[in-house]
């Protein structure tokens, strides 16, 4: 999986801080990995640094998991190293229990196994700050292990059909993916797996539910979760190949978000589909309607048949945060590359869209004038409540067949504000930042303007810049993109969900 991380948003604070670390390459870490055993020092099964960048071993760690029970922390003796990151993978079979505990984050960069009956415990700063980068996951083989994540104890679910069942009698609880799940031979679900509205805390440990299919025309929310309710947060998981189609919200893994969703992927189709369709139908790559947090989440999903259609969110009257969309989104009447329509009303809704962007292109499909932009296809304000947009970029185009159609290289309509906006006018073809609207705050600039620096308003230590990233676009240092792939031989078969 991505770069993933934590269960909530991290503070402004701690995340800058991270963001920092990674911009500059500071270690401030205990690293595991396949270089040699250095300024850490080990001894009755607790090993410490003796510096601030510390190694340990992945093979020393594993021997010591054969013969008891290990606990890895970043604080020595007057040292603080602040991180543990997992850069080699390793694996143990005995029941020694492993407990990483680190002063703010912990970042896997490889796969972990745990084969035998072996307690885990992860431990993180105040915010908290759980890291899976480049297809990395903690897998367990026995369900039945202690998974224990800032204090929490984690229920492990190896497939769809436990998880359901479990969640359904207690939507408040905490939750874990003890592996991939393979769900390509399912029949069609004919309701979201997690139908019920979910208030608790699930992390996926950067595991990947594959293949899943659903079609729902009679419920009011689609996605592998149907509803995430204010206290509910989703993280760490992501859908692959995905087919998910509905009457109302449909998301490619949430319907309706009113919690947080974090360090969330999806690719695959999602689309309207039935009587709503050109009433009031959502569809968005990710979520479908966001009244909640989506931060650090990224979509290469094909959107298509909503109302309001967006790459990422269909609609929007939360926070879209370090977030971006790759695939196509057409829609009746809003669509746009990361959000069809980024909502407002004339008493307190009013969504937020910042360090976020949108490469897929954004069209609209009816016989009707739609509004349509390469980032949002309505950004709207009402009576002084505004919607805003500010460090974002598109480069898809905006298109319409119909007559009347707003098309915006940034924005299809806006009576919200925008600041440090930007659209490639090149890869676009549109010279107007809005269809119809005030474009103060949004700049066009040409492909290569865009690739030959950071943009006015721009933080360094958010975005960076690489020829063999993102097509040389900026991206989120956070939140880099993934390639496609699917893990050959990780993903567990047969995986059943309710029918």
């Amino acid at each position: 999986m991505k770069h993933s991380k934590h269960g909530a948003s991290l503070t402004p604070l701690v995340w800058a801080l991270l963001a920092c670390l990674a911009a500059t390459g500071a270690p401030a870490a205990v690293e595991i990995s396949a270089d040699p055993t250095q300024n850490m020092s080990c001894s009755g099964g607790v090993c410490s640094p003796t510096a601030s960048d510390a190694v340990l071993n992945a093979g020393d760690l594993t021997a010591m998991l054969a013969s008891g029970a290990v606990t890895v922390t970043t604080t020595g003796s007057g040292v603080e190293a602040n991180d543990i990151r997992v850069s080699a993978p390793f694996s143990w079979a005995s029941a020694s229990a492993l407990t990483l505990a680190a002063h703010l984050s912990i970042v896997f960069d490889a796969p972990v196994g745990v084969h035998g009956l072996a307690p885990v415990s992860l431990a993180t700063g105040p915010a908290p700050a759980l890291f899976f980068f480049h297809g990395a996951s903690l897998s367990f083989a026995n369900s039945s292990d202690v998974l224990t994540i800032n204090a929490k104890r984690y229920r492990l679910e190896p497939n769809l059909t436990k998880l359901a069942r479990a969640v359904t009698a207690h939507p408040a609880g905490a939750y874990a993916l003890a592996q991939d799940i393979d769900a390509r031979h399912d029949r069609v679900y004919p309701t979201s797996p997690i139908a019920v509205p979910f208030a608790g805390s699930f992390t996926g440990l950067g595991h990947v539910v594959l293949g899943i299919s659903i079609a729902d025309m009679a419920s009011a929310n689609v996605g592998l979760f149907a509803r995430v309710r204010p206290e509910g947060m989703l993280a760490n998981i992501g859908t692959q190949r995905a087919v998910v189609a509905g009457t109302q919200s449909v998301g490619g893994l949430v319907g309706l978000n009113e919690g947080t969703v974090s360090n969330a992927f999806t690719d695959g189709i999602a689309r309207g589909e039935g009587e709503n369709v050109g009433s009031f139908n959502l569809v968005g790559g990710l979520v479908g309607y966001n009244g909640g947090t989506v931060i650090d989440c990224q979509s290469d999903v094909r959107a298509s048949g909503g109302y309001a259609t967006g790459g990422l969110v269909g609609e929007n009257s939360g926070t879209v945060e370090s977030s971006f969309a790759t695939g196509p989104s057409t829609a009746i009447s809003y669509a746009g590359g990361l959000v069809g329509w980024n909502s407002g009303n004339p008493v307190t809704i009013h969504g937020t869209i910042i360090d976020s962007y949108a490469t897929g292109n954004a069209r609209g499909q009816a016989a009707k004038p739609a509004a349509v932009g390469g980032l949002v296809g309505f950004n709207p304000g009402f009576s002084g409540i505004l919607s805003t947009i500010a460090t974002s970029y598109s480069t898809g185009t905006a298109r319409s067949a119909v007559d009347g159609s707003l098309l915006g290289g940034f924005i299809g309509r806006q009576t919200g504000a925008a600041t440090s906006a930007y659209w490639d006018t090149t890869t676009s073809a549109r010279s107007q930042a809005v269809g119809s609207g005030d474009s103060t705050g949004i700049t066009g600039l040409t492909t290569a303007e865009l690739q030959s620096g950071l943009p006015a308003g721009f933080d360094p230590a958010v975005r960076a810049e690489s020829p063999s990233v993102n097509g040389g676009y900026r991206y989120l240092i956070a939140n880099p993109p993934i390639a496609k792939r699917r893990r050959p031989g990780t993903a567990r078969s047969g995986a059943s969900g309710p029918r």
